[in-house]
């Protein structure tokens, strides 16, 4: 509950003070020791928005594949033009049809979950990603399966960096 809390006061931080920023999604990617890794996009655009604030925003959807998955957890990072995505796919059972959208809903989880989630993880990745002009969506199966989209850094209209 704590680590929801100094979320939700990053953001509102970010929301209060914004300031342009990059995330190289492919570090935070090569950050996680226990997923398979794929990259599709070459070169990967770099996103909009503040790396901690991704990380926070992509760990409930590890953590959701991690707790379903039956052996693997799949993080495939791929763009389109003005966008950067990174999709997380586990091979479980995959979300229950009859929630839907409603995994967004704070609180809600699906029917026979195993225990370890508040239903808080999905509303507040959306929650986030929201915030910087993305959107966190469910992917379709088979398994489980969540797109964090971001937007890309524009790099013909960014200004030059100092240095």
């Amino acid at each position: 509950m704590s680590a929801t809390v100094e979320t939700l006061l990053a953001v509102t931080r970010r929301e209060i003070d914004p300031q342009d920023g990059r995330v190289d999604l492919k570090a935070i990617a090569n950050e996680l020791d226990d997923v398979e890794l794929r990259v599709h996009s070459d070169p990967m655009p770099a996103a909009e928005g503040d790396p901690e604030i991704v990380r926070r925003a992509l760990a409930p959807l590890l953590d959701n594949a991690r707790r379903h998955a039956h052996s693997s957890v799949t993080v495939t990072l791929d763009s389109t033009p003005g966008r950067a995505r990174v999709t997380v796919r586990d091979d479980g059972q995959g979300l229950d049809p009859d929630l839907g959208e409603a995994a967004f809903e704070p609180g809600r989880r699906g029917k026979g979950q195993p225990d370890g989630g508040a239903g808080l993880g999905l509303p507040l990745a959306r929650r986030l990603a929201r915030a910087r002009g993305g959107e966190v969506s469910i992917c379709a199966g088979p398994g489980g399966c969540f797109m964090l989209e971001l937007p890309a850094v524009d790099e013909e209209r960014r200004p030059a960096q100092p240095g």
